[in-house]
């Protein structure tokens, strides 16, 4: 049939009926009987989000059976091709073969000209193009001027040259693709469409997925196929630090050459293409003149700000135009940007990140693109002024195989084998994998790396220390045949991928420090793998097992000695997934709009008393207590109860004074007796005060219908925080069901030792909302939802001093939901307590305990005297050195011991010793002994988990949006 294909008009008139499907040569056709402009309309497959059309073209065969041309030529005003946004109308013009019947088109999707020719010049030698010859820089031509014809996308509502920005932003919103099959004003006109065809031809928008299924017909689209759980709003992050923060990369000329990394900081899970957008000026208006765009590990994305012609035209014969049409060709312009000649004016232009790259390089929370200009580029100056990351989110799948507890260990000296790695029962990937590290070591040679294999090598092959040195050396190769060679069959052993080899230059990889790094796993192996082709047995069915290897040079002395394994994932875009909005618009309580509400408004209640006696003109809080209290004496007749109000402001004549009604009606009293009406600034305003009080806010939410998750799940979280950011102003996500257990937060942490910190949001735009995520590890989700439900709540509290939860246990912020017998035992690590040897001053920071063995006090950790925290830095023996005031306490004076008497007398009540709480103490009450009321002052080790204090700042939150998303069997 046709597909979905349907024809359309621009303007008046009507098509002779709609399209019908010309089954043997396989194309669709349409017609009109008059002047008509129609276009064919694409289906919905070709439109949404298609941003990855970015620099790739629309190849069709357009011809005419029947045509007439005796009423004029065609209006090459009106586009042969259009696609439109929301946002824009864009056209692309004088693309169409006039008086040929038959044709093949191609449109690219670029700000450029579709074809760039020489102008003037010839060639005698033939080592430069002649006038009309295809040329791509003014290097190429005799003349030294390559210039664009008039084939371009053009803005059809502001009639401008189309930027790469609308392009763009178009294509990853597209609403609707017609192409033109009505040309001619004159009588029956019968138009046919053939393969129309999207290709990616760029050499920086690769990817590894399978291509769309091929149409049998007209819907031959080329493309990589889009993740179709992925939420199609995008998310935007923006570097645009203001003038407060110095920094080199921003609102500074960089003069040729010169190079810089951009970081985003913070990024969530990606698994979908991204959009950068670089805002810039300068000296970027001529031949050649652009940026180039990198990786942070070097690989090429593109160019940003090419330029060719501005639109002074020189009219001539273009070389095979039909029937010596003429066409108009630009000289020395920009293709991003109307009206750039402005120097010192801001300009946009964008490149897109395939998923294949993007997934990797945010796969560790950081997102690094390196800007630069080199020798030979002739920008001499440019200003960096923002950069923009746009992308949906969800459509991952994401598994942290070793997230808690961490792993420490050495590799076998031969073999460099480490540790083998779980993913229980992956879904098929619909793209290129990433894998990511996060590890600390003291590792040595420098040429030492990180090697995954498929398979779990010491279930197949048992200890692989005792492999030998050729193992080694074949395994680094990542051979296979040279592997099987060693004189065992490791089967099992197809490689995955090689982590921090490749972006650290003559620095080690390792070195007392972490190192965080995601590299990309081609889909190919990774579902030979699943499918259990060149792979190790998989363990439990459907598990997907990998091996670590150290691999370096295996000799005895120089082999890596040990590393800690913090992390350790895969992270890609499944064939099949979930993804779920909560967001503004939805009436949902947190996400209407106004900002999160953080202080309480309490008001008072007062009502006075008219009645006869004591109780006339007494004041109470609340009608209740009034009409109980307010009655006529003597007797128990009740008296009247009002809201009193009290006068403001002046009379005219100041010998009146300003006087209130029990109605709160204003008047002015004459000498005290008589009342007038009010006069001058005169009011009554109600007897009430009211006072703001700074509070916790729990906002309830749940996402129903959830299906069964086969890897982690990633809630995300859009919200606009305080500025300047500060990684001590988060939000909590708790469940609230269940144990009611903390499981992350958002923007920050309470404790920034975690693994929950944030590294600072030092250069994003203050005015764009931050977007963060909370990951809740497989085995934890299965549990969560296994219901289909999940409640929580985001919780922000109140902003206060900081709160140790060493000194308040009880405190709701602390151990909500625990009894206060589990919340003392959670704040002390153990039952084992000592003494003080002797009362301390506020400022002493050396001084001995009865027993530092038996409390357990090592250097390191926190103890409690009384209300004070103190770090320990340094013990010998009994005797202990340590850091006052610690955690948000304060360093305060401590009695060795309290002396607790019956008769509170002073000399019980100052006693600082047992002694002299014993002489203080009498020694019997009648005939019944008194035991000395001594309490010494005990001192008793901190668990550091709850260090320091749960402290979140002022400012105002405003929550945009919550998202769950996971991957799907």
């Amino acid at each position: 049939g046709t597909e979905g294909w349907v024809v359309g008009v621009e303007g008046k008139g009507a098509t002779d009926g709609g399209v019908v499907h010309d089954r043997g040569m396989k194309r669709i056709k349409a017609g009109d009987a008059g002047d008509v402009s129609w276009y064919f309309e694409a289906p919905k497959e070709y439109l949404g989000r298609q941003d990855n059309f970015y620099h790739a073209t629309l190849n069709f065969s357009l011809g005419h059976f029947i045509y007439d041309r005796t009423s004029g030529g065609v209006d090459t005003s009106i586009p042969d091709v259009i696609m439109t946004s929301k946002k824009h109308r864009l056209g692309a013009v004088h693309v169409f073969k006039s008086g040929v019947s038959t044709w093949d088109y191609s449109v690219p999707f670029t700000a450029e000209a579709f074809e760039k020719q020489c102008v003037s010049g010839s060639s005698s030698t033939g080592v430069c193009v002649s006038d009309g010859g295809k040329c791509v820089r003014n290097i190429d031509c005799c003349s030294q001027q390559c210039v664009g014809g008039k084939a371009v996308w053009m803005n059809l509502k502001s009639k401008q040259r189309a930027t790469n920005i609308e392009i763009l932003e178009t294509l990853g919103a597209l609403t609707s693709l017609k192409i033109r099959g009505g040309y001619y004003p004159g009588g029956v006109e019968k138009t046919w469409l053939r393969l129309p065809t999207i290709r990616e031809g760029s050499d920086f928008n690769v990817t590894e997925a399978a291509n769309a299924p091929a149409a049998p017909l007209t819907a031959n689209t080329q493309r990589r196929s889009q993740a179709s759980c992925s939420r199609e709003e995008r998310v935007v992050l923006k570097l645009n630090p203001p003038s407060s923060v110095e920094s080199t990369k921003f609102n500074t000329r960089h003069l040729r050459p010169w190079s810089f990394a951009y970081t985003f900081e913070n990024v969530p899970p990606l698994c979908s293409d991204v959009v950068l957008t670089v805002e810039a000026e300068g000296d970027l208006v001529g031949e050649d003149k652009h940026i180039k765009v990198r990786t942070g590990d070097g690989r090429q994305l593109g160019s940003l700000f090419k330029t060719f012609g501005d639109g002074a035209y020189d009219a001539r014969a273009c070389p095979g135009a039909a029937d010596g049409e003429s066409c108009t060709i630009g000289i020395n312009g920009s293709v991003y940007m109307a009206g750039e000649r402005i120097l010192g004016s801001s300009n946009f232009d964008g490149l897109v990140i395939p998923r294949t790259l993007s997934t990797a390089m945010a796969s560790t929370g950081s997102f690094t693109v390196v800007l630069f200009v080199d020798p030979s580029n002739p920008a001499e100056s440019v200003l960096v002024r923002s950069l923009q990351l746009s992308f949906p989110l969800g459509g991952c799948y994401r598994h942290n195989a070793r997230g808690f507890p961490i792993y420490q260990g050495q590799p076998r000296r031969y073999s460099g084998y480490f540790h083998t790695l779980t993913f229980p029962s992956p879904p098929p990937p619909d793209d290129a994998a990433a894998f990511y590290l996060n590890m600390t070591g003291i590792i040595a040679p420098e040429s030492v790396t990180v090697l995954a294999t498929y398979g779990d090598v010491v279930a197949q092959h048992g200890d692989p220390g005792t492999w030998g040195p050729r193992f080694m050396e074949a395994l680094s190769n990542a051979s296979q045949s040279d592997i099987v060679a060693t004189g065992e069959d490791y089967t099992g052993l197809a490689p995955m991928a090689r982590v921090f080899a490749d972006n650290y230059g003559q620095s080690p990889p390792f070195g007392n420090q972490t190192l965080a790094k995601g590299v990309a796993v081609p889909r190919a192996s990774l579902t030979a793998a699943l499918a259990g082709v060149a792979s190790a047995p998989m363990g439990a069915p459907g598990d997907l097992k990998a091996s670590l290897f150290l691999t370096g040079a295996p000799d005895e002395s120089s082999h890596p000695g040990g590393a800690v394994l913090h992390e350790a994932g895969l992270i890609y875009p499944p064939k099949s997934c979930f993804v779920r909005t909560l967001k503004q618009g939805m009436n949902l309580e947190g996400l209407r709009g106004p900002p999160i509400n953080r202080e309480l408004l309490r008001c008072s209640d007062r009502w006075k008393c008219d009645s006869i006696g004591l109780t006339n003109n007494a004041v109470y809080e609340g009608l209740e207590a009034c009409e109980q209290g307010c009655v006529v004496q003597p007797g128990s007749v009740k008296g009247r109860c009002y809201r009193p109000f009290s006068p403001e402001g002046t009379c005219a004549n100041a010998a009146r004074s300003c006087g209130c009604s029990q109605e709160g009606h204003a008047f002015c009293l004459d000498a005290g007796v008589t009342r007038m009406a009010a006069t001058g600034s005169c009011r009554c305003v109600p007897d009430q005060w009211c006072e703001g009080e700074p509070i916790n806010a729990s906002l309830p939410y749940a996402f129903d219908g959830l299906p069964t998750p086969v890897g982690d799940v990633t809630v995300y979280l859009e919200a606009s925080v305080p500025y300047p950011f500060d990684p001590q102003v988060w939000l909590r996500l708790r469940l609230t069901e269940g144990d009611g257990r903390t499981l992350g937060h958002f923007f920050g942490a309470p404790d920034c030792s975690s693994s929950d910190c944030r590294l600072p949001y030092t250069l994003n735009d203050a005015t764009t909302p931050l977007v963060d995520h909370v990951t809740i590890p497989m085995p934890d989700a299965l549990r969560f939802l296994a219901d289909g439900r999940l409640e929580f709540a985001l919780e922000l509290d109140a902003p206060r001093p900081d709160l140790a939860c060493g000194l308040h246990p009880y405190h709701e912020r602390c151990f909500p939901g625990m009894s206060e017998a589990e919340a003392v035992a959670r704040v002390y690590k153990s039952a084992g307590q000592t003494e003080l040897s002797a009362a301390l001053d506020a400022a002493l920071t050396g001084f001995s305990v009865a027993s530092a063995s038996a409390a357990g006090i090592v250097p390191g950790e926190y103890i409690r005297v009384d209300d004070e925290l103190m770090l320990v830095t340094a013990v010998a023996a009994n005797a202990l050195t340590v850091q006052r005031g610690a955690a948000g306490s304060t360093a305060a004076a401590h009695r060795l011991g309290t002396c607790s008497c019956t008769d509170y007398s002073a000399a019980c009540e100052t006693a600082a010793s047992y002694a002299a709480c014993d002489a203080a103490t009498p020694a019997k009450i009648g005939n019944l002994p008194v035991p000395v009321p001594w309490t010494p002052n005990s001192v008793r080790v901190v668990d550091p988990v709850i260090l320091p204090g749960l402290f979140n700042g002022k400012g105002e939150v405003t929550l945009r949006a919550v998202t769950i998303s996971y991957a799907t069997a």
